[in-house]
């Protein structure tokens, strides 16, 4: 005759507690092959055993809920896990949302992109979609709700879509994302954005000089080739739609004549108080910039700063139209560097802040202009987090 039984696992064993009523002189033997798969069930959660409680337990930290999640969806078939209190909204389905976009205007040709989320949930308050929103698809503790997770409901296309901006659906959250007119005006952006906002989008993004092809300044003393006219002409594209860039030439090829163009180009229409630029570069290169200055844009005032002068910028600044100082300068010209002004802070040998935790990156990153520009002939050595400054 069948008889069932209840067992607690104990540490590190069986224990019978109960057993429903059986004949008398009825030899009972339970086959405990269904057992064999708990206890490494147990023990790939780290549970601790308390032996004054007698029971397990299990440290809740800011990991728990992952933790605890992913071991859930782990568990082999035909076990069963009874959960109780808060924990039973671990079994909940997934908070269920459409994406969509909504944009707001930021600055010049910029907008600020925000995720509107659409929840199959309707008792959700603001604060929690949020807090959902940010956790990126993780578990989050909404009170008396307990632990609820959300999951985007997108389909392949959309994912396509969402990529084709740079959006990556894993990383949306509630904060903006600053994206330019010529970014949003891609027709994925269409499959997202109310149609009004996008045809202000569009109709911004047309409305930019998007190719510019300027003849070279009269100011110039060189007969360009046809790839330093291209690269002339990528830098007028650059700064006309208010972006920075990076101009990455083998060695030899004429960074410097490039630049110098740009920066007659931009002087010729700028106002009558022009602020001066700065060149930032290795000390060894710091006089050939003087000599291409004066031999190529004869017209522009140029000073290489020495150690011993160094000092006196701040206060000299109106005695050049383009400052030359190299990388150990600009770490000692900290506080005053940050507060001047430039049209343009040009980063020779760029790689120098690869590293952007380092000192001079943080410190480039905060030198204050209306143009940035980055020359190497090496932009990435080691990884492409090299570009990331």
């Amino acid at each position: 005759e069948d008889a069932s039984a209840t067992f607690v696992f104990v540490r590190d064993e069986w224990v019978e507690t109960s057993l429903e009523s059986a004949k008398k002189d009825s030899l009972i033997f339970h086959d405990r092959n269904a057992l064999a798969a708990v206890p490494a069930v147990l023990d790939s959660l780290r549970l601790k055993w308390d032996s004054f409680a007698r029971h397990f337990h299990f440290k809740v930290t800011k990991k728990f809920a992952d933790v605890f999640g992913t071991w859930l969806t782990s568990l082999p078939p035909g076990l069963t896990v009874e959960l109780v209190g808060d924990l039973a909204s671990f079994k909940s389905e997934a908070i269920s949302g459409t994406v969509r976009l909504g944009v707001e205007e930021a600055d010049l040709d910029w907008f600020d992109l925000r995720v509107v989320l659409d929840v199959s949930d309707t008792q959700l308050t603001k604060l929690e979609l949020k807090l959902l929103l940010d956790a990126g698809g993780k578990w989050v503790r909404l009170g008396d709700k307990g632990w609820r997770r959300l999951e985007f409901k997108l389909s392949e296309e959309d994912d396509e879509q969402l990529s084709r901006l740079g959006l990556n659906p894993r990383d949306l959250s509630s904060e903006p994302q600053r994206m330019h007119a010529l970014q949003l005006a891609d027709p994925a952006a269409k499959r997202f954005l109310p149609a009004e906002q996008y045809e202000n989008v569009r109709r911004r993004a047309s409305e930019l000089q998007t190719r510019v092809m300027p003849p070279v300044p009269a100011a110039i003393r060189a007969d360009l080739r046809p790839y330093q006219l291209e690269g002339f002409h990528f830098l007028a594209y650059l700064s006309t739609n208010r972006f920075g860039g990076v101009l990455a030439d083998d060695m030899g090829l004429g960074k410097t004549v490039q630049t110098l163009t740009w920066l007659a180009w931009l002087r010729d229409g700028a106002t009558q108080h022009t602020p001066p630029s700065l060149v930032v570069c290795p000390k060894s290169v710091a006089d050939n910039w003087r000599a291409e200055v004066e031999r190529f844009l004869p017209d522009m005032r140029v000073r290489v700063w020495s150690r011993l002068d160094l000092g006196n910028l701040p206060k000299e600044i109106a005695s050049a139209d383009l400052h030359v100082i190299n990388y150990a300068q600009l770490r000692s010209l900290e506080k005053e560097i940050v507060a001047i002004k430039f049209l343009v802070v040009i980063l020779d040998e760029g790689q120098f802040i690869k590293n952007p935790d380092s000192t001079t990156a943080k410190l480039a990153r905060g030198l204050r202009s209306e143009h940035r520009l980055i020359l190497s002939g090496t932009p990435i050595e080691n990884r492409l987090l090299d570009l990331w400054s």
